[in-house]
């Protein structure tokens, strides 16, 4: 039931009217209560109503909020400080930052106290204005009615000898002229409740001197200035600034002339010609002279021409934008480095360390061993280095494993820190999840963190939240990038560890070049000036230098002297050593595609297993083919191979006469040379030739250092050897026979001229025949002789070239000469017998 607007005490009395006490109304009587006449009184119009209470009608007229909101049992409480709360705590306060005075005022000028005193300010402007226009409206009409309007001069007459007033005077005229009364203010009725509905005070006309309109908003103060000493009538003037505080051309001297209604009551002046006022709320009130504040501006403008000052409002401005800017970068980088570096991160920096500091050790060992002063063969250079590999290959399985262990046991914690049980933190990772009952991620795997009172190895949830789908997703990935950043970094240390060992290795070629001699010493060639080495400073010099690395022997061949193992074979071992340093780090694999980290690179979210998305991680042989400094190392130690060699090759060029006298003592064919006749030259040169080739093949070197290669000659000096002597024991076997073979044919020859010549012929016809015989043994004694000469000449080969001869073949050479003398004497005295006879 509605009796439509309430009645109250204070709206009746307010339909009654307050300013009409004492007055009858409605035939009641001044005084009488109004409880008695709108509540039910006898001679009310309410007599039948009943009662209305005002405070009842106050309650259901407002309505209040509660003064407590009601405690919710099911509310989560924590009986102690979480860690969160400590570490929230534990975080500095930032300090604040003052906005730039721009950006301030701005802030200050859209505040609602603000908007509402300016809007205060403006209806008070307004209604100002509007009372100042009715009482112009006024005097202007009070004016017209008073003074006669002026006569017009009639079109064509002659002007006014008078001259006009000024503008000054006419405002003087108008101000001393009759005024109209002004009408009595009427008294408004009243609202219905009084005085709560009454409008504001009325702010009276202002007493003091206005300023002229011409002169308001002046904002040069050197004309003010001037203005102030020129007109003394003006009296003072009032000045605020020109522009707020947050504008560039804000300064001390940016004045205005203003009505005293419209001055900054913060900061204004005023000026007269005594001197100058300067009032601020914050500050003392400044008073200076005119004649002092005229100086100070010209000293201002002045200083403001200076680039320092006239540049400052600008250098502040960009400095302070510049600090903003960089600060603002600063706590941006600041905040991304925190979320993307695992190095800031307290549960992953330990095991990042301990990574890089296990792969700082890893990277010291070498997979190249040398042992300095041994020289090897091709061979046992490779066993060698094979061995070190195998030893070096467990230790890199050791090094992944511990790195596997250090690294799932960070991640497991700062899963766990984040609120996550990891999928296999229940069960060993070589057993099945399905063992205990189902596979890991059925249920929900987010956990509250120790600061929660709640039990981990609770019941959990069947399903989890979208939301803690999503962070446990998240938190997996980057996981997942800091195992990716181990195999990084495991890489790194593998290829470092490679590219170490073949440097190494190519410091041990470049050192055993270096000893490599001059081709005049590899000849044997000494050098004009300088001093002649005997064989024991010779053998010094040689003992001093760095033992080779390498061990090669000569190959002789009639058709080329070659090296075995040559340098084909040497390049193929070397490349094979330096595959099998790859290899061996290649054997450590990645642990990105490892299931052993199936928990993180693999999560199981809601009975289903992630997509692995990360990859197969780093490729180390990829990065072998791709470093150029790698590539640039091999390179070069094929070049110290081929180096090495060619000067092995120069050291064999010296033995090319062994190689020639070898291919042509094989080439001869030596029963044919016994079945031949050979003359004493042949005999003396084959002997000379066969012995000097003897004396080339001693004087071979079994073993010489050529820098890197030390080379073996000892096979081809067991070889070239027997060459010369095979030749010689031929000639040795040619030339005893020969010369025995001419002593007997001589002796017998002689023996029977000697018989013949002694025998006395004893008839006519053996008589015939001695005196024939003596002219012929006349004619054979000659080539006898000479044919004695090669017999000697053998013999004297035989003797220089200490080739073997039986004893009885130098017994039987000494009877030569004299049977040769017998036969003469015998002939001579044959001759005498002839010559008596006749």
């Amino acid at each position: 039931m509605s009796y439509g607007q309430p009645l109250t005490r204070l709206s009746l009395n307010g339909q009654t009217g307050n300013g009409m006490e004492g007055s009858p109304m409605n035939g009641r009587p001044n005084g009488a209560s109004l409880d008695s006449q709108y509540n039910g009184g006898p001679a009310g119009p309410l007599s039948g109503l009943k009662a209305v209470d005002p405070d009842i009608l106050k309650q259901r007229l407002y309505s209040y909020a509660p003064q407590q909101t009601p405690v919710n049992p099911h509310v989560l409480r924590f009986n102690r400080i979480t860690q969160t709360q400590v570490r929230k705590s534990n975080i500095p306060t930032a300090p604040k930052l003052e906005p730039v005075p721009s950006l301030q005022k701005y802030q200050e000028r859209n505040q609602p106290e603000y908007i509402q005193k300016k809007n205060r300010e403006k209806i008070e402007a307004e209604k100002l204005a509007k009372m100042q226009m009715e009482v112009d409206v006024s005097k202007s009409l009070k004016r017209k009615s008073m003074v006669p309007p002026p006569l017009e001069r009639p079109p064509g007459a002659p002007p006014s000898p008078l001259p006009d007033l000024p503008d000054d005077l006419k405002l003087v005229q108008e101000s001393m002229g009759p005024k109209v009364p002004t009408p009595a203010k009427q008294q408004k009725p009243s609202t219905p409740r009084g005085k709560v509905h009454a409008s504001g005070p009325v702010i009276p006309q202002s007493t003091k001197p206005k300023v002229l309109e011409t002169y308001e908003g002046l904002c040069d103060t050197a004309k003010i200035t001037d203005l102030i000493k020129e007109h003394e009538k003006i009296g003072f003037l009032y000045l605020s600034p020109a522009v707020p505080k947050s504008s560039v051309n804000y300064h001390y001297y940016n004045l205005k002339v203003v009505n005293h209604e419209n001055i900054n009551k913060t900061d204004y002046c005023t000026i007269s010609q005594k001197g100058v006022t300067r009032i601020r709320s914050d500050d003392e009130t400044e008073f200076v002279t005119l004649d002092r504040w005229e100086l100070e501006y010209n000293y201002f403008r002045k200083l403001i021409k200076i680039p320092t000052f006239a540049l400052f409002r600008k250098w502040k401005a960009f400095n302070v934008w510049r600090g903003n800017v960089k600060s603002k970068k600063i706590a941006h980088c600041k905040k991304a480095l925190n979320a993307n570096l695992f190095i800031v991160n307290p549960s992953l920096r330990p095991a990042l360390m301990n990574v890089r500091e296990m792969c700082h050790r890893i990277s010291d060992m070498g997979l190249c061993k040398v042992e300095k002063g041994h020289t090897y063969t091709l061979r046992e250079f490779n066993e060698a280095q094979f061995n070190q590999l195998s030893e070096v290959a467990g230790r890199l399985m050791e090094f992944r494993d511990l790195v596997k262990e250090v690294v799932r046991s960070a991640c497991r914690t700062a899963l766990l820190e984040a609120g996550f049980t990891p999928d296999d933190y229940f069960y060993d990772g070589a057993e099945s999840p399905g063992e205990f009952g189902g596979a890991p991620g059925t249920a929900s795997s987010f956990l509250n963190e120790s600061k929660y009172d709640v039990d981990i190895y609770g019941e959990a949830p069947d399903k989890m939240t979208y939301t803690e789908q999503a962070n446990k997703r998240e938190h997996c990935k980057r996981l997942t990038c800091f195992i990716r950043l181990a195999d990084y970094l495991i890489v790194n240390t593998m290829h470092v560890l490679a590219v170490n060992s073949v440097s190494t290795l190519l410091n041990y070629l470049t050192e055993q070049l270096q000893n490599t001699p001059t081709l005049a010493q590899i000849q044997g060639v000494e050098q004009p000036g300088e001093p002649v080495k005997t064989e024991e400073e010779k053998e010094e010099d040689e003992v001093a230098v760095l033992p080779p690395l390498y061990i090669t022997e000569f190959v002789l061949e009639p058709m080329q002297l070659l090296f075995s193992p040559d340098i084909e074979e040497f390049q193929e071992g070397i490349a094979e050593v330096i595959k099998r340093f790859q290899d061996a780090v290649l054997s450590v694999q990645n642990l990105v595609p490892d299931t052993y980290f199936d928990a993180f690179t693999r999560p199981i979210i809601n009975n289903k297993f992630e997509d692995k998305t990360c990859g197969e991680g780093p490729s180390l042989s990829t990065m072998f083919d791709d470093d150029k400094h790698l590539q640039i190392i091999i390179t070069s130690i094929k070049d110290a191979i081929t180096g090495a060699f060619r000067a092995a090759s120069q050291y064999a060029d010296t033995f090319e006469p062994h190689r020639e006298f070898y291919r042509e003592n094989e080439s001869t064919d030596l029963e044919l040379v016994k079945s031949q006749d050979h003359d004493v030259a042949w005999f003396s040169e084959a002997l000379e030739r066969y012995h000097g080739q003897h004396k080339m093949a001693e004087l071979i070197k079994e073993k010489r250092p050529i820098g890197m290669l030390l080379v073996d000659g000892t096979k081809m000096k067991q070889l070239i050897i027997p060459s010369p002597l095979r030749c010689l024991d031929c000639v040795n076997d040619l030339l005893p026979k020969l010369a025995r073979r001419e002593v007997d044919r001589l002796i017998a020859e002689l023996q029977d001229a000697q018989f013949k010549l002694e025998s006395v012929p004893s008839t006519t016809i053996e008589f015939v025949k001695s005196l024939t015989f003596l002219d012929d043994i006349q004619v054979r004694i000659e080539p006898l002789e000479k044919e004695s000469m090669v017999v000697k000449d053998m013999y004297e080969l035989i003797d220089t070239f200490h080739v073997p001869t039986p004893l009885e073949d130098f017994a039987v050479y000494q009877t030569l000469g004299p049977s040769i003398t017998n036969v003469r004497n015998c002939h001579r005295q044959g001759t005498g017998r002839e010559g008596c006879q006749h």
